[in-house]
C-alpha cells in the first residue's frame, strides 16, 4: 500500500521514524544516505557562452563568410578597399550580436527560481524536542512543525492536524483552500489525498504536525522541476524564418557569384581579377543591414510591449505570439481574480445574490444569526497593507466575513427552493457551497455540539472572473484563435466560468478530466482538440504537456499561460510560455518567453497584435533593404557583361546598408499595426517571410527602377565629362570619383521615395500617412545629412572615395523618384481593384 494508504502507526514504522521524531544521529545518516532538500537546478548554458551563441547564428553566420571573402579579397588584390569592408561587416555581427545578448539579459531572473518557493527554515522534532533547522537539511523521518502561513518544505503524511487547510494552487491549480486531516486516504493519486501536504504549498490555516516520507528531487515539486528541466526549448517561428532567409540569400549569392566567374573565365578575363570581382558580387547580395535592423526591431517592439504591461524574455518571441493559432490558458489567476467571493446563499428557503453594495436590512435582521455565524466563524487575522485593511489566512474564511460585513440585495426573480435542489443549482453554476447551522448552548456544554443543530442556510463562493477576459476572448475568436482552458480545477467550476467569460457559448462543449485524458491515446486527444469548444479539468502537469505536443503534431502554433509550478513544464514545452508576474511563481516565470507584468488576460491580445505587427514590418524592411540590395547589384553586372568602369564600389554599397538606409529600414521595422490585424486569422505557418510577391515587387520592379536611376546618374556625370564608351578610368580619377558619387545618391534618393512607398504593400501613400512615423522622419534627414556629407566633406571623400556632385544631377534624379513613385502608386491601386474580386472568389470558391 502506498503511504496515504496506510494506518498512522503502519505508515510511522514504514519510515522508521516515531511521532517525536527522528534522532540526530539518524537524522545525519539519513542526511547522507538521501541527499539535501533541495531541488538540483540543471546547468544552464553559462553567459559568456550565451553571448557567444548570438555571433553565429542565422544571419550572423552569412555576414561571417561575407567578412572571410572581402579580407581574402584584400589578400589577393590589396588597395581596392575591400579590408574596410570586412572589418565594417565584422562590427556589425558584434554591435547586433551584443545587443541581442544584453536585451535578453537583462530580462532574466536572476533568483534562484525553483528554491525560492521553498522555506529556508522550518520547526521540526528532534528526539521529542523543538529544534529549528534549514529546510535542505530535513531527511524521509522528520517531523515537522507547521502553522497558518508556512510553506510546505517537503511531501509530508499528517500526524495531527487542528483546522488545516491548504492551498495547492501552485502543483495542481485549484484555488480552493482544502481541508486536511491525519486519517488514512482511499485516494489513489497522492495528490488528491487528504492526509498529504506536498512541497512548496501552502497552509493558509490551522496547525499540523507532519512525517516528511519524500524530499528534494524526489517530491512531486520536485519531479514538475525536472520536467521542466528535461523539456527542450522549440525554435520560434521567426527563427525558423530567418535560418531559412539566411540559406536563401546564401545560395542566391553564391549563385550568382559563380555564374559571373564563369562568365568572366568564358570571356578571358585574368583569373584574380575575375575572382575579385565575384567576391564583390557575393558581398554586394549579402544586405548587411538586415541584421541590425532586425535585431533593433525586435527590440523596440518589445520595450513598446513593456509599456502594455508584457515583458518579453527572448527577442524572437515577439513575432512569435503573433502567429500563434491556439492559446491553451490556466484558470485560476489567469482568467479569474484569484480570490474568493460570496456569490449566492440559500436563507430558509429563499435564493440570494451575495452583494456588498446594496444593503437589504430587513433579510439581515432576519437572517441575524447566518450572518453573525459567517462573521465570527473563522482563523483570520487584519494586517493594513498599502494603507487598507485585510484578512490574512483562508481565503473562504476571508470571503464569508466579507459578505457578513456588507449587505445582500435580493435575486431576482425570488425563488423558493429546497435545501438539496438550490446546492444542486449551486454547484451547477461552479459554487463551492458550505452549509451554516447553529445550536444554542449554555456555557458550561461541551459534548454533542454537532447534534440537534438547526439548519441556517447555505453560500455559494467563487473565485469571480477578470472583468476584461470575456472581450479578450471575444478577439481572440475575431482574430482566428482558438482559446482552450486547461485547469486542475473541478470540470464543474471549469465550465461555469467558461460560460461567463464567453468561452464556451454552446450546449454541448468537449469536456475531458484527467482521468480520462490520462486513458486516450495520442491520436485520440488530437482528434478531441479539434472540437470547436474544449475545455481539460483535473489534469496534472505532465498532461498538460501532453496537450501541448499534441496541438504540435497538428501544425499549431501553441501558446500557453500559466502561473503555478504545474504549469512550468508545458510553458516550457510551447512555442511560447505567458506566465503571470504578479501571482505567477518563480518557476513559472523562468520557464516562460513572456510575462504579463498585470496578470491581466487581455494584455496577451495587445501582445499578439503587437506580434502580428512585427511580421509584417519586418516584412517592410525586407523589402526596402532588397531594392537597393538590386541597385547595388546591377553596377557589378553592368561592370561585368559591358566592360564599363566599376560604378558603384563595395565600400559604398556598404554604405548604404549601414549608414543612409539604417533608421529608415528601422522606422518601417517599428510600424504601428495595422487597424485590421486582429480581424484576420492567423498567417498561414507555412508562407515566409521572402515570398514571391514580396521578391518580384523588390527585385524586378522598384529594385529595377531604382537600379536604372542609379546607372543613368553614373552615365550622366561620365557623359557630361566627356567619357567614352570603351575608354578606362584610374580609381582615383575625379571624374571616376564623382560618377561613383552620382550612382550612389541616386541610390540614396531613390530609397527616400521608396520607404515611403514600404509603408505598405498594398495601402496608398495617401492612407498610411507620411509625418505619423517620426522614425521614418529622422531618418529621411539622416539620410539627407550622411549623402551630403559624404559627397561634399573631405572626411566622406577620403573614407568613401567619392567627389562632389553638380546641382544638375540632383534636378537629374527628380524626375527618376517621381516615376518611382506613380509607377508603384498605380501599381497599388490595380491591386486594391482586384482584391475584392479575388475575395469574392475564394469565398465562392469556399462555399462550393
Amino acid at each position: 500500500m502506498k503511504i496515504h494508504q496506510l494506518p498512522l502507526e503502519d505508515a510511522l514504522k514504514s519510515l522508521g521514524s516515531a511521532a517525536d521524531g527522528l534522532s540526530s544521529s539518524e537524522a545525519q545518516q539519513r542526511l547522507r544516505q538521501f541527499g539535501p532538500n533541495r531541488v538540483e537546478k540543471a546547468a544552464g548554458t553559462p553567459p559568456v557562452l550565451r553571448l557567444l551563441k548570438e555571433y553565429v547564428q542565422f544571419f550572423s553566420v552569412i555576414l561571417w563568410v561575407g567578412a572571410a571573402l572581402a579580407f581574402f579579397a584584400e589578400w589577393s588584390a590589396p588597395g581596392q578597399g575591400m579590408a574596410r569592408i570586412g572589418y565594417a561587416i565584422i562590427i556589425v555581427i558584434l554591435v547586433s550580436g551584443t545587443f541581442s545578448f544584453w536585451q535578453e539579459h537583462r530580462v532574466e531572473q536572476t533568483l534562484e527560481a525553483l528554491q525560492k518557493l521553498l522555506p529556508p527554515r522550518v520547526n521540526i522534532l528532534r528526539e521529542g524536542s523543538v529544534v529549528r533547522v534549514a529546510a535542505d537539511q530535513l531527511v524521509p523521518g522528520d517531523v515537522v512543525l507547521l502553522e497558518q502561513g508556512d510553506i510546505v518544505p517537503a511531501d509530508c503524511r499528517l500526524i495531527e492536524a487542528f483546522s488545516v487547510r491548504v492551498n495547492n494552487a501552485t502543483l495542481t491549480g485549484e484555488a480552493m483552500p482544502l481541508a486536511r486531516d491525519p486519517a488514512p486516504s482511499q485516494e489513489d493519486d497522492l495528490i488528491r489525498s487528504k492526509n498529504i501536504l506536498l512541497a512548496g504549498t501552502s497552509v493558509v490555516s490551522g496547525q499540523a504536525r507532519a512525517i516528511v516520507f519524500t524530499t528534494g528531487s524526489h517530491t512531486e515539486f520536485g519531479k514538475i522541476a525536472q520536467l521542466t528541466q528535461t523539456s527542450v526549448a522549440v525554435a520560434s517561428p521567426l527563427r525558423q524564418q530567418l535560418a531559412y532567409l539566411s540559406r536563401l540569400i546564401a545560395l542566391l549569392a553564391v549563385g550568382i557569384g559563380l555564374s559571373f566567374f564563369a562568365i568572366g573565365a568564358a570571356i578571358d578575363v585574368p583569373f584574380w581579377q575575375d575572382f575579385i570581382f565575384s567576391i564583390g558580387i557575393i558581398v554586394a547580395m549579402v544586405p548587411e543591414g538586415l541584421l541590425p535592423t532586425l535585431t533593433l526591431a525586435l527590440v523596440l517592439a518589445a520595450e513598446r510591449m513593456a509599456r502594455r504591461k508584457v515583458l518579453i524574455r527572448h527577442l524572437a518571441s515577439v513575432e512569435t505570439l503573433g502567429s500563434a493559432t491556439v492559446i491553451c490558458t490556466d484558470k485560476t489567476g489567469t482568467l479569474t481574480e484569484n480570490r474568493m467571493r460570496a456569490r449566492e446563499l440559500l436563507l430558509g428557503r429563499d435564493r440570494f445574490a451575495a452583494s456588498t453594495i446594496c444593503n437589504a436590512p430587513d433579510i439581515t435582521k432576519r437572517s441575524f444569526d447566518f450572518f453573525q455565524a459567517a462573521k465570527l466563524c473563522h482563523d483570520l487575522k487584519e494586517a493594513e497593507v498599502d494603507g487598507r485593511k485585510m484578512f490574512l489566512g483562508d481565503p473562504m474564511e476571508a470571503a464569508l466575513v466579507e459578505m457578513a460585513q456588507g449587505a445582500i440585495a435580493e435575486f431576482p426573480p425570488c425563488r423558493r427552493l429546497n435545501e438539496i435542489k438550490a446546492q444542486d443549482a449551486m454547484a451547477e453554476n461552479g459554487l463551492r457551497i458550505l452549509a451554516f447551522a447553529m445550536r444554542r448552548l449554555p456555557a458550561s456544554v461541551y459534548g454533542g455540539l454537532e447534534e440537534d443543530m438547526i439548519f441556517l442556510g447555505l453560500v455559494g463562493l467563487e473565485d469571480p472572473p477578470r472583468p476584461e477576459v470575456s472581450g479578450a476572448i471575444r478577439k481572440c475568436y475575431d482574430a482566428g484563435i482558438k482559446v482552450i482552458m486547461v485547469t486542475g480545477d473541478h470540470p464543474h467550476t471549469a465550465l461555469a466560468i467558461a460560460r461567463e467569460i464567453e468561452l464556451v457559448r454552446s450546449h454541448a462543449p468537449i469536456i475531458v478530466n484527467g482521468d480520462q485524458l490520462r486513458r486516450l491515446p495520442e491520436n485520440e486527444i488530437e482528434r478531441v482538440l479539434k472540437g470547436p469548444e474544449v475545455i481539460f479539468a483535473r489534469v496534472a502537469p505532465d498532461q498538460k504537456m501532453r496537450i501541448v505536443e499534441a496541438l504540435k503534431r497538428s501544425h499549431h502554433i501553441v501558446a500557453v499561460t500559466g502561473d503555478g509550478v504545474n504549469d512550468a513544464p508545458a510553458l516550457k514545452a510551447a512555442h511560447i510560455g505567458i506566465a503571470m508576474g504578479l501571482t505567477g511563481t518563480e518557476v513559472a516565470r523562468a520557464a516562460s518567453d513572456m510575462v504579463l507584468l498585470d496578470d491581466n488576460f487581455a494584455s496577451i491580445v495587445n501582445a499578439v497584435e503587437e506580434g502580428r505587427a512585427v511580421f509584417q514590418n519586418i516584412r517592410k524592411f525586407l523589402t526596402y533593404v532588397l531594392v537597393h540590395n538590386v541597385a547595388q547589384l546591377v553596377p557589378y553586372l553592368a561592370f561585368a557583361l559591358f566592360r564599363i568602369p566599376l560604378p558603384l564600389t563595395p565600400i559604398q554599397a556598404l554604405a548604404v546598408d549601414m549608414g543612409t538606409d539604417s533608421l529608415t529600414a528601422l522606422g518601417l521595422g517599428v510600424e504601428s499595426p495595422d487597424p485590421q490585424a486582429m480581424r484576420r486569422p492567423p498567417r498561414p505557418q507555412r508562407e515566409r517571410l521572402l515570398n514571391l510577391p514580396l521578391a518580384l515587387r523588390a527585385y524586378l520592379f522598384l529594385g529595377a527602377i531604382e537600379a536604372a536611376a542609379a546607372m543613368a546618374a553614373f552615365f550622366f556625370v561620365l557623359n557630361g565629362a566627356g567619357w567614352a564608351y570603351g575608354q578606362s578610368l584610374p580609381p582615383d580619377d575625379p571624374v571616376y570619383l564623382s560618377a561613383t558619387t552620382a550612382c550612389l545618391s541616386a541610390i540614396v534618393v531613390m530609397q527616400i521615395v521608396n520607404v515611403f512607398l514600404c509603408r505598405s504593400a498594398v495601402r496608398s501613400v495617401f492612407a498610411t500617412g507620411i509625418f505619423d512615423n517620426p522614425l521614418i522622419i529622422w531618418g529621411v534627414v539622416l539620410e539627407i545629412s550622411l549623402i551630403l556629407l559624404i559627397t561634399y566633406s573631405p572626411w566622406g571623400n577620403f573614407l568613401l572615395g567619392t567627389a562632389p556632385v553638380s546641382t544638375q544631377l540632383w534636378l537629374f534624379l527628380v524626375p527618376f523618384a517621381a516615376g518611382m513613385f506613380a509607377l508603384e502608386e498605380l501599381r497599388k491601386w490595380l491591386v486594391r481593384r482586384t482584391l475584392p474580386h479575388a475575395r469574392k472568389l475564394r469565398e465562392l470558391r469556399a462555399a462550393s
